[in-house]
């Protein structure tokens, strides 16, 4: 399955999920520079999603999509340093990861999807 597909399939099937309550899946994104910034500029047009918590390791990347997500709905997003604390965020019920696959910078390990 191609990345583009399984991130729509992926934000259907949340949505969908979510469609029984009235209340906005709150996910969160790791990697907002690039097709981070993508996926938020998506998210913040849906009704049924509100973009909590943004990481990324350039704090002026992170800012950008804050504003992104301010202008379009609002609402500010958390920013966040570190994704760990961010994963303790219990409002969190998605998380969005979008970063480079390179042994230099460290990832989160998940094999698939994990409920948090």
């Amino acid at each position: 399955m191609q990345r583009r597909c399984f991130l729509s399939a992926s934000t259907a099937a949340l949505a969908t999920a979510n469609a029984a309550s009235s209340d906005p899946v709150t996910p969160a994104v790791i990697g907002a520079d690039g097709m981070g910034h993508g996926h938020i500029r998506n998210l913040v047009k849906r009704p049924d999603a509100r973009i909590a918590t943004i990481r990324d390791i350039d704090q002026a990347v992170a800012e950008r999509a804050a504003q992104t997500v301010q202008m379009e709905t609002g609402q500010p997003p958390k920013l966040e340093a570190d994704f760990r604390r961010m994963l303790e965020d219990k409002s969190i019920q998605a998380v969005v990861i979008a970063t480079l696959a390179t042994p230099a910078i460290p990832q989160p390990n998940f094999l698939g999807c994990q409920n948090i």
